[in-house]
């Protein structure tokens, strides 16, 4: 079983990733299908380290998580 960090470690990879690929602005974004692919593998890479590391954590850690979501979507 992997260890948390890895799990971590891969979600802020892919976001640095993701990142590095809208550098360079929302029409050159908009412009490129392989670009919009590239970014969207990554969001697929970050959900699916983010489920297996909430499902390590516990239904505790996904209720924390949860909160701190509600309180900023009322900011």
């Amino acid at each position: 079983m992997k260890d948390d960090r890895l799990y971590l470690h891969h979600m802020l990879e892919r976001c640095h990733r993701i990142a590095r690929f809208i550098r360079p602005g929302r029409e050159a974004f908009l412009a490129s299908e392989e670009l919009q692919d590239a970014v969207i593998r990554n969001v697929e890479v970050i959900g699916e380290a983010a489920k297996r590391f909430l499902r390590r954590r516990g239904a505790a850690f996904r209720h924390s998580i949860g909160r701190r979501f509600a309180a900023c979507a009322t900011c």
